[in-house]
């Protein structure tokens, strides 16, 4: 991935999409606003002296500046914030901006602050006249502060207070300084705040005491003195109710009161009053309701008519003897359908009537399943069946309670509840968020879309709280060799030694497995082919021989070798890894056979791990990511059959891996590496019209270079929000619905040959130009016209995995390379009535590179060869055949034809020429006819530039319809032409067809899309049910795909059928049902609460049929009592269905 990001970088230095930040960016980047409002307290806020303005040093990256937003939520600041960190992709830290970063720093130094604040940022970074300025401020009257850091030059020890002020008391590692007019506090490190039920009370308490240190270093401090003191640190809970606390005042103002807050450390507030402040100075005693054992803050935040006058807050426990010890699972995770159990552990005196409550809470402090038991003498076992609605992270909570049914202790476990996010559209996410304020990270990354993270190591559990899959990136295969040539840690083909290195990286991701794990990747940008001097690689290698050459008489043959038997087999060299001298000497099919080895060394590397992980998680899915192209001869197929998943960076690969792997095999590209909407969302709708499942983001936060999903203050970037609102689509049900349809390919088939890839580089075979670019030019073709194509390949054929006869058309791009097996299928294609169009000599090499004396298709072609020299260097001339409605034939011409002049017609019909070199030959065979451009199709104008002339679609569309392949839909511009430049995708769900319109760059443009017949047109993006129409209009805008739904028939929207009534802590099952007689529709379900809420917990897309489908609502024993309305809004049509019910107990 940072390979790929580093290239890219470098190929749009200085382009449109501008990699330095301008200023305008920079104050992107620092936004201190948030529309991410998290829980939390308002200490002081409004504040009764005013507003605060603060510049905060913070590292960038991360959670990091979010604390500024958090600070900000909790006081009165008007902060800026500036940021230090590490630069994308390098090793370098520095001020994050460049030049107009610190330029930026300068100008924010010269405003008036009222304090500074470096958290985890040392001062000394800072260039030395902004330092200067920094502490010329601070020694006026500005505050400094330094939090995980020091600065011994400005917090001098002999400046430092001996006795901390009485407003810093319950700050912990606090240190006051005076520094000349201003003040200076050094504060300890953060703590780390791990996840747990009510952490963020811990971070609230932690954040109000930061807040007091930059109040009172900017001399702000509340004019109102309160001191909150605990009648102890522990009460017995026997005890309560009773005083907890005693507040003390002083300088109270006329009207002051308190708001006083008793929350236990779970997030549970369990008691709220105003206490009035009814005289200046004064005491109140505060007490504490019967609470359950536990750990409880009391806060108290005081209001005036001026705003908050002061605040304080003070930790007490509350014990008893009766104590829940521990809950005690058999094991902390289950897949659905499977049973959590375990054992509530109990100590001292049993009281009479006791029970005990065994609960499972969700993060947001639902009881999704509950058991009431009679207590044991020490243990007291439980068990709940998973449900398919649990969420992944629940929290296993025992409550004893007492004979007047009063709490009296707990105790909890997480358990995790696997889900892997099979069979949905999924949004992937490089790495996981980290730090103190990782959860909030976290939320806001599953509200913006993300359902699954990559990252290596064990998924947190807040990663489970937030129902997200976990991708585990658990290794890098990198084929490193030592100085011996032999690869490390060990060689790929020590049966022994690989097996131990790939059971030890398996084990360890155990933990990964237990979380719900989508697929295990075996990282990105590795090796996908390695072999080694050692012995091991060579008996393997001999044995790979025999198994394509079946005798030793065959390699023989193709080497110019006389082996006694395949274990005689050596290299060239003996250091010759790669058989580079082979190469050199012209010896292809044993150079080949060293290549397609090595690759298929990593593709037993790939079935090892699959098997290993197999034996941890008998559902895991393993592969890998960001590696694997078309243009480097890589076996794609191979990949495809040993892998179960595979997400390769953009390109022609996809092609082939959409083409190929089942429907349910993973598949993705990166995207990420820009930072405008436009350019972000090109690559989103190519992954989504290109088939893949998925749309996988690096990463999920970055500044500088690159932008990450999320801005350092946790909100979307711009661009996200834009992408995100033109994909709403995708969530609203056509990720699922194209899941589930059938890509239409117009009959078209185009083979991808490994050996063809590596014949393109060998002889005079560059001269035509590269395997990938001549492929994508087909490509690129088929799709001007309006079409689309399939791939198949060399080893499906071999196999017997693809009936040729189901294509109309076959192309063969520089398709030099084929076994004779493969050949006789094609030519018996013709021969059938096939229509079989190559390029550019095929079929001249055999399966394993060796040159032949005649290619073995020329029969077909109609040709004769007369040599095989580099590609002629000229122009030439096509004769392009008159409309079928009548006019005159044209001349296309051509500026550069790379031709092959080593070829004559003996049969065919040329329709052009290059100097002597024959140009779009056609030939009868058979029923059939084969078509042989002889030149180059990457030199062919290409159909989408505004330059090229009409006439060369026209021949194209000549060609292809004489196999009767013809686009579906005629998409014409508003002077009725051919429209260019829009890639036409088709999908059908029974009668229904899916087709978008995607122009990957350009200016929008209106355009007419007629029909065969009169069609039920939806507009399927912008909600619009268009009627019956044979031609309907629509604006191609470039970047976004448009999406419309194609029907014989109106649709209808779905039906619904729902209980009237259920009772807290059951399931409303609702029945959606289409009524179209065949095919899916894709339903958005969504849950309005009697508080006008929606339902955050229940929101799928579910495919319906005529046979309906069933979605579980489930309610918690704690939700509201009232009407709840199920809302079902069918994609096709937009419009949506409810069903209300009521919940009461």
């Amino acid at each position: 991935m940072k390979r790929f990001a580093l290239l890219l970088g470098s190929l749009i230095a200085g382009a449109s999409v501008c990699l330095a930040q301008d200023m305008a960016e920079l104050e992107v980047d620092h936004n201190v606003n948030s529309e991410f409002e998290t829980p939390h307290t308002e200490w002081a806020t409004p504040y009764a002296l005013g507003t605060t303005r603060v510049l905060f040093f913070v590292n960038g990256r991360g959670t990091n500046a979010r604390e500024v937003i958090e600070l900000k939520q909790r006081f009165d600041l008007d902060p800026q914030m500036i940021f230090w960190g590490r630069i994308v992709d390098t090793t370098k830290d520095d001020w994050h901006g460049g030049e107009n970063g610190l330029r930026r720093i300068a100008r924010l130094l010269t405003e008036k602050w009222d304090a500074f604040v470096f958290i985890d940022v040392v001062p000394e970074k800072l260039p030395v006249e902004n330092q200067y300025t920094l502490v010329k401020a601070v020694t006026a009257g500005a505050g400094l502060i330094v939090l995980g850091t020091d600065d011994k030059r400005v917090l001098k020890d002999k400046n430092k207070l001996q006795t901390l002020p009485a407003f810093l008391a319950d700050v912990d590692g606090a240190s006051a300084f005076t520094v000349k007019q201003g003040r200076g506090v050094r504060l300890p490190k953060r703590p780390t705040i791990e996840y747990r039920p009510g952490w963020e009370v811990t971070y609230d308490e932690w954040a109000m005491r930061v807040g007091k240190a930059i109040l009172w270093a900017a001399g702000k401090e509340p004019k109102l003195s309160l001191t909150l003191t605990p009648k102890a640190k522990e009460l017995a809970r026997a005890s309560l109710p009773g005083i907890a606390a005693t507040l003390a005042w002083q300088g109270a103002g006329a009207g002051a009161t308190a708001d006083v807050t008793l929350r236990r450390d779970d997030g549970a507030t369990v008691d709220t009053r105003k206490q009035p402040l009814d005289k200046a100075d004064g005491t109140a005693d505060l007490s504490a309701p019967a609470v359950r054992a536990g750990n409880y803050h009391l806060d108290i935040v005081v209001r005036d008519g001026t705003g908050v006058a002061g605040f304080a807050s003070v930790p007490f426990a509350v014990t008893s003897e009766r104590k829940v010890e521990a809950v005690k699972l058999v094991q902390d995770w289950a897949e659905i359908g499977q049973h959590l159990s375990g054992q509530v552990v109990l100590s001292g005196q049993a009281g009479a009537d006791e029970s005990l409550v065994i609960s499972l809470f969700d993060r947001r402090g639902r009881v999704v399943a509950r058991q009431t038991a009679k207590p044991g003498d020490a243990e007291t076992a439980f068990e709940f069946e998973v449900q398919p609605w649990f969420p992944m992270l629940v929290e296993v909570q025992a409550m004893l309670t007492d004979g007047a049914g009063k709490w009296v202790a707990s105790a909890w476990k997480y358990a995790r509840v696997v889900k892997r996010h099979r069979g949905q559209f999924n949004f992937v996410m490089w790495d996981l968020p980290r730090g103190n304020l990782a959860p909030f990270a976290e939320e806001s990354l599953a509200r913006n879309s993300v359902t699954v993270q990559l990252c290596g190591g064990t998924p947190p559990p807040y990663i489970a709280a937030y129902d997200v899959a976990w991708i585990p990136y658990t290794t890098h295969i990198d084929g490193k060799k030592d100085d011996k040539g032999i690869m490390t840690p060990v060689c790929w083909n020590d049966e022994a030694g690989i097996q131990a290195h790939v059971d030890k990286i398996v084990d360890s991701y155990v933990p990964s497995r237990q979380h719900g794990v989508l697929a295990y990747s075996l990282g990105d940008e590795i090796a996908v082919r390695g072999s080694c001097l050692c012995s091991h690689c060579l008996e393997a290698y001999r044995k790979y021989l025999q198994e394509q050459y079946k005798d030793i008489a065959g390699l023989n043959a193709s080497w110019g070798s006389a082996y006694a038997s395949f274990g005689d087999v050596q290299l060239s060299k003996s250091d010759d890894n790669d058989e580079t001298e082979a190469f050199r000497a012209g010896n292809f099919p044993r150079w080949f056979d060293r290549q397609a080895f090595q690759s298929y060394t990593f593709c037993k590397l790939c079935e090892r791990f699959g098997k290993g992980f197999r034996r941890i998680d008998p559902e895991s899915r393993c592969g890998f990511e960001g590696a694997g192209t078309f243009g480097q001869a890589d076996d794609l197929d191979g990949f495809v059959r040993s892998n179960t998943f595979w997400s390769p960076y953009p390109g022609t690969a996809d092609e082939v891996l959409r083409s190929i792997a089942p429907r349910d095999f993973p598949r993705a590209n990166w995207m990420g590496y820009t930072k405008d909407a436009d350019t972000l969302l090109e690559k989103y709708w190519r992954m989504v019209t290109r088939g893949c499942d998925s749309v996988w983001w690096w990463r999920w936060e970055v500044v500088g270079r690159f932008h990450g999903w999320l801005a350092p203050n946790l909100d979307p970037y711009p661009a996200v929000k834009e992408i995100l609102q033109d994909t709403q689509i995708v969530r609203d049900g056509l990720g699922e619905l194209l899941l589930n349809s059938e890509m239409q390919t117009d009959g078209i088939g185009i083979l991808y040959s490994q050996p063809s890839a590596y014949a393109a580089k060998v002889q005079t075979a560059p001269s035509y130009g590269s395997y990938e670019s001549n492929h994508a030019a087909f490509q690129n073709v088929v799709r001007d016209l309006g079409c689309n194509f399939r791939y198949f390949t060399d080893r499906q054929m071999r196999l017997g995995e693809i009936d040729l006869s189901n294509f109309k058309v076959i192309l063969l791009p520089m398709t030099q390379a084929m076994s004779a097996q493969e050949a006789e299928m094609f030519r018996q294609y013709v021969r059938n009535g096939g229509l079989l169009i190559a390029d550019v000599r095929p079929a001249i090499y055999d399966g394993h590179v060796k040159p032949l004396a005649a290619g073995q298709l020329d029969d077909v072609f109609g040709i004769k060869r007369t040599g095989a020299d580099k590609a002629l260097e000229t122009g030439g001339t096509i004769t392009v055949p008159a409309p079928a409605g009548g006019g005159e034939p044209e001349t296309l011409n051509l500026v550069k034809a790379p031709a092959d002049g080593g070829v004559q017609a003996a049969g065919a019909v040329a329709a052009g020429a290059a100097g002597q070199a024959p140009l779009f030959l056609s030939n009868s065979f058979g029923q059939g006819r084969a078509v042989l451009l002889n030149l180059a199709t990457s030199a062919l104008p290409a159909l989408g530039a505004e330059t090229t002339p009409e006439s060369a679609a026209r021949l194209w569309r000549q060609i292809l319809g004489q196999a009767q392949v013809a686009p579906a839909l005629d998409v014409s511009d508003a002077q009725g032409r051919r429209l260019r430049i829009v890639e036409v995708t088709r999908w059908t769900n029974g009668p229904v067809q899916i087709v978008s319109f995607f122009r990957h760059q350009g200016k929008p443009e209106p355009a007419r899309v007629s029909l065969p017949q009169a069609m039920h047109v939806y507009d399927l993006k912008n909600h619009v049910d268009l009627g019956s129409k044979q031609a309907f209009d629509l604006t191609v805008t470039p970047y976004r795909a448009e999406f419309f739904a194609l029907s014989p028939e109106p649709l209808a929207p779905v039906t619904l059928q729902a209980a009237p009534s259920v009772a807290p802590g059951s399931v409303q099952r609702v029945r959606i049902t289409s009524a179209m007689p065949q095919g899916q529709q894709a339903v958005h379900v969504q849950v309005k609460l009697p508080d006008e809420r929606m339902a955050d917990w229940v929101d799928p897309v579910v495919l319906v049929d005529s046979k309906g489908a069933t979605v579980d609502v489930p309610v918690a024993f704690n939700d509201d009592d009232g009407t709840w309305t199920v809302h079902a809004t069918d994609l096709y049509t937009g419009k949506t269905t409810s069903a209300s019910f009521t919940v009461g107990r």
